[in-house]
């Protein structure tokens, strides 16, 4: 009998061989910048640099809208299709369930394609594109998820429903009964070809009514370029997970996770091979994920109830309308519960079907097999053996199901319901009494800590803490340089050092970083719980006493050295980097590439199980920890001399480094490398587990939630809390309150530069660079000709005296040597890397020009 990882590595083996693009037939390989286009497409050439430009111009169905009368997908009243999902009655499409997402796929342009129209397959992929490309833009636009890297799963799935729909195999029967039959075009579209080509006739001899074998490799030669277009529209933090049925290993035995960012736009390779996976068994896993998703806004939605009926104004008050409400939303949640069951014992039975019919089946054993059933059977040979003989034993293991299980036992398995997760709490109960229904109401887990209050996480009008904070931002580095007034918002609910778990917060920071053999600091001390003032002081005390106690000694930037070299490329690979966009239009600098990081893992190098971080201010301490340590390493590196130059340098860094943090916390940093990436993803998770309730689902929701997204709430703790993460480099640095003197440059107040894009800053501190270097050059330049002075500056011919000499010789030298710093210096350590000034600076301002262009639109 075959084991679990025996199956794994068989099903990895299948994928990897369907999806090998050696094996592609290149004369079915398609090109939409080869067609002159009707109306005003016109001649396609520029799609060739950007194939993201592709519009309903590019068409020829006719239509102006793939996506005319279809709904947004992810809608507040979404519901699987099953019982309609049947045009024959057959068992074949018996309880296989249609997902609200592909029932709102955009591919009006496909079922409005004349076949008899179609000019070649050049113009038939471009219109395969725009159905990608609307739907790619659809799902980044209205997906609910705060975890990006579900957004990514998102556009894997309606790219192996496409190549479904190209190949004849979706399940989708309910678009057979309209007028417009995409799978009957598409088979008549394929089949012109196959009878006008007769190399497609020898290849692909003995295919069957529907082409299979011909729109089987036409897919493989054409799915790479669906794939970018499909992914165009994501963001550079849509974070695509490499998933694999085996677990991939590095040599200390971790597991590791491949991180893709825009969705693996950029890639090479097509990154995901769900295209090959049954259709079946995709909606599947995308149902266990729809569930937990839903049983999520359920439970948010209690919770948020909850808090009003336990708060101070309400008291848990039975008559008050928050209560009612509450109950309300209670009695929703055990219907689903009811609704859901049912679901899954469809789900269940479709599954064992499936792998009852495949599993001693052949080709010839039964005259009524079906292409669907062929196309199944080939995966399910694969899954022989006991541990997938059941549809709950394949999520388990399916790793697109896997994180979701343990957490829908209740529902998917009730016999491991008080296992698998440990931490299910059912305290909407003392609100709801959700148990009258007679089914158990399973809730959400508090996200406050044991050693917190509980009045600390109670927060009644979200809202009414907002407050709009204006600051005056200074536009480059002279006195006289403009300033700029930008506004933020600051929400007191996401401070991480709550005025009543001040105490708590300082304890945990002194247990985790400080020398245990040191005397207690003002963390042990009291807390005036309605004096903020107080407290900020206190932390301010307690970070100074912690100064020489800190045990955390090494920096999480994944950079065991400093490195002096400004980096102007893409990341690939190991290393640094920028990312795709932003390479060569600006250089990563030396700084930004030794910044202390935080740890979000239970272990140094493990990817993929984070820390229980539960509260905000343990993931504020987190933070605090990295940002001490930056600037007390920025101290040793400013450490020479205790000049007034080396203080400002160190200031300009330290002011650097925080607004750094600041763009890493909320998801705009344009550095790259691996460990950014995984940090990126680890803080979604963070910021989704702890705040999820008050972000609103997506943007066509009616919810009346604090945040429309996560970006926007990430942005306002960063704005809320980033006074306490100054104050921590500061403790790191000689720049601290009382410190004295710092020169023009102080280093006491909070910096505005985090207002000014990452991109911009990058820009300001590389200019700074240049303009250090080429300083010296221009005093030796000085220097050397201050002799042509003293001559009187009048040896142009044949120059006899010795000053005359001097002159022509040295002062010459010194010049020919800047103009070869400007014309030919291109070291890396230099700041350059492989190109003159001249040319780089050419190169960043062709991009700052594009930001000036963007602005005034």
């Amino acid at each position: 009998m075959d084991s679990t990882s025996t199956i794994a590595n068989k099903i990895e083996e299948y994928l990897k061989e369907k999806s090998n693009e050696s094996d592609i037939d290149q004369s079915l390989k398609a090109d939409p910048s080869e067609v002159q286009y009707y109306r005003s497409g016109g001649d396609g050439y520029y799609l060739r640099k950007n194939i993201c430009k592709i519009t309903v111009n590019h068409s020829d169905s006719g239509t102006n809208d793939p996506c005319d009368r279809k709904l947004p997908p992810y809608g507040d009243n979404d519901q699987w299709k099953c019982q309609q999902n049947s045009s024959d009655g057959s068992e074949n499409n018996k309880n296989i369930c249609v997902p609200p997402r592909r029932q709102h796929m955009c591919i009006k342009n496909l079922e409005n394609l004349k076949f008899e129209k179609i000019r070649d397959k050049h113009a038939f992929l471009a219109d395969v594109l725009l159905t990608a490309r609307n739907e790619g833009e659809r799902i980044i636009l209205y997906h609910p998820d705060t975890n990006s890297s579900n957004v990514c799963v998102a556009l894997e799935r309606s790219f192996a429903d496409i190549a479904d729909i190209i190949r004849g195999r979706d399940e989708n029967k309910c678009e057979t009964k309209s007028p417009n039959n995409v799978e009957e075009l598409i088979k008549n579209f394929f089949g012109k070809n196959y009878r006008e080509n007769k190399e497609y006739k020898r290849k692909y001899q003995n295919d069957d009514k529907k082409y299979t074998k011909l729109r089987e490799a036409w897919w493989n030669a054409n799915r790479q370029k669906v794939w970018e277009v499909i992914t165009c529209s994501a963001r550079s933090n849509d974070l695509l997970i490499k998933r694999r049925w085996t677990t991939s290993k590095e040599s200390n035995g971790e597991n590791k996770l491949e991180l893709c960012r825009k969705c693996g736009h950029y890639e090479k390779e097509v990154p995901t091979k769900l295209d090959y996976v049954p259709q079946f068994l995709r909606w599947l896993t995308e149902w266990i994920e729809d569930l937990y998703r839903e049983e999520q806004n359920l439970i948010d939605g209690m919770e948020r109830h909850r808090e009003e009926c336990t708060s101070e104004d309400h008291k848990s008050n039975e008559g008050t309308s928050y209560c009612t409400n509450c109950k309300e939303k209670h009695t929703k949640y055990c219907e689903c519960v009811k609704k859901w069951k049912t679901e899954w014992e469809n789900q269940k039975n479709k599954y064992k079907d499936l792998y009852e019919q495949n599993k001693n089946k052949t080709s010839s054993s039964s005259k009524n097999t079906s292409r669907y059933d062929d196309y199944v059977k080939d995966f399910f040979k694969k899954l022989k053996g006991n541990v997938y003989s059941s549809a709950n034993s394949y999520v388990k293991n399916d790793p697109y199901s896997k994180e979701y299980v343990t957490k829908l036992s209740f529902i998917l398995n009730p016999s491991d319901a008080n296992t698998s997760s440990g931490e299910t709490a059912n305290h909407n109960d003392e609100v709801c009494n959700c148990n009258e229904s007679g089914i158990a109401c399973v809730g959400q887990a508090q996200t406050s800590g044991p050693s917190s209050n509980k009045t600390c996480n109670t927060h009644s009008f979200i809202g009414a803490n907002k407050k709009k904070e204006c600051k005056d931002v200074k536009l480059g580095i002279n006195n006289n340089d403009k300033d700029l007034k930008i506004c933020v918002i600051e929400d007191t609910y996401l401070s991480g050092v709550d005025n009543c778990c001040f105490k708590d917060f300082l304890g945990m920071l002194q247990e985790n970083c400080s020398d245990k053999n040191q005397s207690g600091s003002s963390s042990n001390g009291s807390c005036n719980n309605k004096n903020q003032d107080e407290c900020e002081k206190n932390l301010d005390e307690a970070l100074a006493s912690l100064t020489n106690g800190y045990k955390c000694e090494k920096c999480k930037s994944g950079t065991s050295t400093v490195n002096k070299y400004w980096i102007w490329r893409k990341f690939r690979g190991n290393g640094e980097g920028l990312q795709e966009e932003y390479a060569n239009t600006i250089a990563l600098p030396p700084r930004t590439q030794s910044l202390c990081l935080v740890c979000l893992h239970e272990k140094e190098g493990k990817t993929q199980e984070l820390k229980n971080i539960s509260t905000n201010s343990e993931l504020l301490k987190e933070w605090i920890i990295a940002a001490f340590h930056e600037g007390k390493n920025l101290k040793k590196r400013y450490h020479q001399n205790n000049n007034s130059g080396n203080k400002k340098k160190l200031c300009k860094a330290l002011k650097y480094s925080f607004a750094d943090y600041g763009d890493l916390i909320k998801g705009t940093s344009i550095w790259d490398n691996e460990y950014t990436k995984d940090l990126e993803l680890n803080l979604q998770k963070i910021f989704g587990k702890l705040f999820r309730k008050y972000i609103k689902k997506n943007i066509a929701s009616d919810e009346n939630t604090s945040y429309s997204s996560l970006d926007e709430l990430r942005e306002s703790w960063w704005n809320t809390n980033k006074k306490y993460i100054w104050l921590a480099m500061k403790h790191g640095t000689t720049c601290s309150s009382g410190s004295g003197d710092n020169g023009s440059i102080s280093c006491d107040d909070i910096p505005t530069i985090d207002l000014i894009p990452q991109y911009l800053r990058f820009l300001q501190e590389w200019v700074e660079h240049f303009c250090e270097q080429r300083q010296e050059k221009v005093k030796h330049v000085m220097e050397s000709c201050k002799s042509c002075k003293e001559c009187g500056d009048t040896c142009n011919g044949e120059c006899k005296t010795e000053c005359e000499k001097k002159c022509k010789t040295k002062c010459k030298g010194e010049c020919e040597k800047y103009k070869e710093f400007i014309e030919k210096f291109c070291t890396a350590d230099g700041g350059t890397s492989g190109s003159p000034w001249s040319k780089r600076w050419d190169q960043i301002y062709k991009r700052y020009s594009k930001y000036i262009e963007d602005a005034k639109r």
